[in-house]
């Protein structure tokens, strides 16, 4: 490796010339340094590089100088890897006190410096990738840390695959490169299989968020199994974080089939396990979507959702992202709206908004729907609208997953009751889009007869007042009005537990 001497075309110190300055410093003479066990002619001619010394010599030279072998073999090289490291260790901390910019400037400062072995490189962008997560760059995540979980897959990176492949994965799936997540979390999960670790905390999480992935492409038959295997897989081994994990994500796929007593069940089970562990960031997000889980019961359970929600906060304050809190804020807006506080829960809603400005616009679209639900319940329904047109605005350049396919669905039915009936059907189609149900060529090249060649006034099928509410069903327009925050209870989980 190269040492700051050599950057700068200096010539590197020999051994002898390193202890006579060590020597010198110390204010000590060659007859002090040799003592009683050596010689100072012997000193005499390490100095002049004509010996080299033993390693138990060395030993004794770096007691008696007061530095360490290291100091004395390496000499500027060794001080150069004792700086990175310290400041390795800066930046870890100031990601665990949630000072993500701060870790980002003084991680891209060594990366620009150089001067690191490949260890310490790979540490390094471990920890970059992880302050660009948390400042909502994902693509600047994803490219940072994927060189290294190459190196990690062929064994040439002291980083296990299921760090990097977590990490990655989790990128991928939250910038929502859905076959990405899944292919680089399989391909971490075969490495740690072939290292027979199967059953390990780690090979769980990951395992836990490659189910997730699925259940997002809308493969919910595969998530199902997974989600059943790894149930089994970790209560038979028995380790907490693990099952925090596979809980967890268990409950997503539970909420996606309707059974939200289960979802909650595994939720609570989740967040058993996890609150035997130092209180984290996973933690935090685990509480918001339990205490989202409690309002979507029937009848909410509001009383215990706002403890939760008030426990989570101060760390997701201290160490989350903009997101997490944005999430924070809308789950508040919406047990406020359960509450009957409209008001308080627009506040809410507006502030969730305020911390999504530079966030994936799927969050933003959630705060944009949540809002106009608060506004809508105060009597203001040309302000709700403009909300609704908005989050479809938003939402129109999105991924085709079943979060986003769930969030058109939920603008189409507020469309819908808004008698906004174009863009209430173009929203639906969108949501069957989303899921993987596109409309099929040949249906659209059937001929079409005009009304005037059929016999008596145009018919349509049905009441005039009738659109399809994307279920197969009809929904008529003069029915009830609308109960906002009971469609606000029916939004998308707000929180998954990545590895």
């Amino acid at each position: 490796m190269r040492t700051d001497a050599d950057r700068k075309g200096a010539p590197v110190a020999t051994f002898g010339e390193r202890l006579r300055e060590l020597r010198l410093a110390a204010g000590m003479s060659q007859v002090e340094l040799a003592g009683q066990d050596l010689s100072p002619s012997y000193i005499s001619l390490i100095e002049s590089g004509k010996r080299q010394p033993s390693t138990e010599v060395m030993r004794l030279f770096a007691s008696r100088l007061g530095c360490s072998c290291e100091d004395l073999e390496d000499g500027p090289a060794h001080e150069r890897r004792r700086q990175v490291e310290l400041e390795i260790a800066y930046a870890r901390l100031a990601l665990s006190h949630g000072e993500a910019r701060s870790a980002l400037d003084r991680l891209e400062r060594m990366l620009a410096e150089g001067g690191m072995d490949r260890r310490q490189e790979d540490e390094v962008r471990l920890l970059l990738g992880m302050a660009h997560e948390l400042t909502d760059d994902l693509e600047s995540a994803v490219r940072v840390l994927l060189p290294v979980h190459e190196r990690s897959l062929v064994g040439r990176s002291h980083l296990p695959p299921s760090s990097t492949g977590a990490n990655l994965s989790r990128y991928y799936l939250g910038s929502g490169d859905l076959h990405a997540a899944v292919r680089v979390g399989e391909q971490s999960l075969q490495a740690m299989a072939e290292r027979q670790l199967v059953g390990t905390d780690e090979y769980l999480a990951l395992a836990s968020t490659v189910m997730y992935a699925y259940h997002e492409l809308g493969d919910l038959t595969h998530a199902s199994v997974w989600a059943d295997q790894l149930l089994d897989l970790a209560q038979r081994e028995g380790l907490a974080r693990g099952q925090a994990a596979v809980y967890w994500n268990a409950a997503i796929v539970a909420e996606s089939r309707g059974e939200i007593d289960e979802a909650l069940h595994l939720s609570q089970r989740a967040l058993a396990h996890l609150s035997e562990q130092p209180t984290t960031r996973d933690l935090a997000r685990l509480q918001v979507t339990t205490a989202w889980l409690l309002l979507r019961t029937a009848p909410p359970r509001t009383a215990e959702a706002l403890p939760l929600l008030d426990r989570a906060l101060p760390t997701l304050q201290d160490c989350g992202s903009q997101v997490d809190i944005a999430t924070w804020e809308s789950t508040r807006s919406l047990a406020e709206l359960l509450a009957g506080n409209a008001a308080g829960a627009e506040q809410r809603a507006r502030q969730a908004l305020l911390h999504l400005s530079s966030c994936p616009a799927t969050e933003s679209v959630r705060a944009l729907v949540t809002l106009g639900d608060c506004v809508l319940a105060q009597g203001r329904r040309q302000e709700a609208e403009e909300h609704y047109t908005a989050a479809a605005r938003s939402l129109a350049s999105g991924r085709s997953t079943r979060q986003v396919a769930a969030l058109w669905r939920e603008i189409a039915d507020r469309l819908s009751r808004a008698d906004r009936f174009d863009e209430a059907l173009e929203a639906y189609r969108r949501a069957l889009d989303a899921a993987g149900v596109g409309e099929h060529l040949a249906a659209a090249r059937i001929p079409r007869q005009s009304p005037e060649s059929q016999h008596g006034a145009p018919d349509t099928g049905c009441d005039r007042e009738s659109v399809p509410d994307g279920s197969g069903r009809l929904s008529l327009l003069d029915e009830d009005p609308l109960d906002v925050a009971e469609e606000e209870r029916a939004q998308h989980l707000p929180f998954h537990h990545s590895a």
